[in-house]
């Protein structure tokens, strides 16, 4: 199967358990995509599985060795003694990625995955938006798959509201050969299966597949006050800052916040910019309430049945927005009323959870059928 590096993980599947091959944003350094990675990684191995991702980068990715080397050891050190070094040097990821992954040698061009094209058992294509026309690249379909090989797809997210017409033909060309299709957003359930004439499936985030409580025995304590509200923002909006503000100040909250930029701190009590992703868990289920931009930001709000004010990132307007996959989750357990954006005013939140969660746990139990049966038929198909 060619190089596997191996994470120290909780435990281990059975040595002779059908391997499963995922393709996805899994070593990136965003919380989201870290968290969805392992989300699926989890769930597939729950089953009986022994997952691995294939390890694939572009290549502006690829790191001198040396500097890589050291950020390695930044974040080994980091682990045993957190308080030595300042936030920016944690390099949390890292770490998370370390511990809890199992990888196959690392590939930046098609032609380097020629020894992980037949070696799975079955392959899937992951979660986040590594279908995106936007970020058009064919191996997230599985493109250096051999023939014959069994393919998948678990909640895989194209991010827009349409596909190009110069893309469709690649689109369906690269699908057709799937077993089975499952995507994250409903518009892109309907598109799909009209353009390649079949169902494909809209499920949750594979972060919805684990329980509040399983993602809990991850979670990286903070020192934190004992009442705040927790933001996490990707975006750049003033008047979305200016709303936390504002809302911290009637309910009594200290504002943690999480933006990429070291300088964007002057409204928050305490601000982050780097979190390592267990840390994000810490603060997402200790907080008050939670207000986000963020996809996982909502996700997990509703995991741990916050709170949270959701802030609409890009423009309805922009014909190139990212909003469907915010919009096809909220739509789906009735909290589009809930949106915050430039033109809204925000206001403390008030969900029933009572309702939400109930509906949330069939769509859960949806996902999870989903995923069972179709590695089961996948793996029948490569056994046959």
């Amino acid at each position: 199967m060619g190089c596997l590096t191996m994470r120290a993980r909780p435990t281990e599947p059975k040595i002779d358990a059908p391997n499963v091959g995922i393709v996805t944003w899994h070593c990136l350094l965003n919380v989201g995509s870290n968290l969805q990675a392992y989300g699926l990684f989890s769930s597939i191995e729950k089953l009986g599985y022994r997952a691995s991702f294939i390890n694939y980068r572009k290549p502006y990715q690829k790191e001198n060795p040396v500097i890589a080397k050291a950020k390695d050891l930044l974040s080994y050190a980091a682990d045993a003694h957190p308080r030595l070094l300042p936030p920016r040097l944690h390099y949390g990821a890292r770490s998370f990625q370390r511990q809890l992954f199992r990888q196959t040698g690392v590939a930046y061009y098609e032609e380097d995955l020629a020894p992980y094209s037949a070696s799975f058992d079955v392959y899937v294509s992951g979660s986040d938006q590594i279908w995106s026309p936007k970020r058009f690249n064919p191996v997230f379909m599985l493109s250096f798959v051999a023939n014959g090989k069994p393919k998948m797809s678990y909640a895989t997210s194209v991010g827009t509201e349409s596909i190009p017409d110069e893309l469709k033909s690649q689109y369906k060309e690269l699908l057709s050969d799937y077993l089975h299709l499952s995507v994250r957003e409903d518009n892109a359930s309907e598109y799909l299966s009209d353009l390649l004439g079949r169902d494909v499936l809209h499920v949750l985030d594979p972060c919805f597949l684990l329980e509040g409580t399983e993602w809990r025995t991850l979670e990286k304590p903070l020192g934190t006050p004992q009442r705040y509200v927790f933001c996490y923002l990707i975006g750049k909006s003033k008047k979305y800052r200016r709303d936390i503000v504002e809302l911290a100040k009637k309910t009594g909250l200290q504002v943690i916040a999480y933006t990429e930029d070291p300088a964007d701190s002057e409204w928050a009590n305490t601000h982050h910019s780097r979190l390592d992703p267990r840390e994000f868990i810490y603060l997402a289920r200790n907080a008050e309430m939670v207000m986000t931009d963020s996809y996982h930001g909502m996700v997990f709000s509703l995991i741990f049945e916050k709170q949270f004010v959701p802030f609409l990132r890009f423009s309805r307007v922009d014909a190139k927005n990212e909003n469907s996959r915010v919009l096809s989750l909220l739509r789906w357990i009735s909290l589009t009323g809930s949106l915050v954006d430039e033109e809204t005013p925000a206001d403390a939140p008030r969900i029933d959870y009572a309702t939400v969660s109930t509906r949330l746990s069939v769509l859960k139990d949806k996902s999870r059928e989903y995923l069972e049966s179709s590695l089961a038929d996948c793996l029948e198909k490569s056994n046959a």
